[in-house]
C-alpha cells in the first residue's frame, strides 16, 4: 500500500539516540458483524400469506415504473420458487 505523506498520520517517538516514526493511516474502516437492525427476512421458509402476496405480482405485465416499486423480498421470494421448480424437474428426470 503505498500512502503519501498527507493521508498518515505521524507519531514520532523518541529518545536521546533512538528515534522511531510510526506511520498510521488517517482514516480505517469499522465493520459491524452483529449490527442491531439487522433484518432477517428468512425467504427460505416463507409463510403462506407472503408467497400469496408475491405471486399476485406479474412482472411480465409490469411497465418499469411499476417494476420499480415491486417489493425486494417479492422478487426473492418468486426467485426462490422458480429456482425450487427447476430444481425439483432436474431431480424427477
Amino acid at each position: 500500500m503505498n500512502w503519501r505523506v498527507s493521508d498518515a498520520a505521524r507519531h514520532p517517538l523518541g529518545s536521546g539516540i533512538s528515534q522511531v516514526l510510526i506511520l498510521s493511516p488517517v482514516w480505517f474502516a469499522v465493520v459491524e458483524t452483529h449490527p442491531e437492525s439487522l433484518i432477517d427476512l428468512r425467504v427460505h421458509a416463507p409463510f403462506p400469506a407472503l408467497v400469496e402476496y408475491a405471486k399476485s405480482f406479474d412482472f411480465a405485465a409490469m411497465n418499469s415504473q411499476q417494476h420499480g416499486h415491486v417489493p425486494a423480498v417479492v422478487i426473492l421470494v418468486q426467485a426462490l420458487e422458480s429456482w425450487r421448480a427447476s430444481v425439483s424437474r432436474v431431480g424427477d428426470t
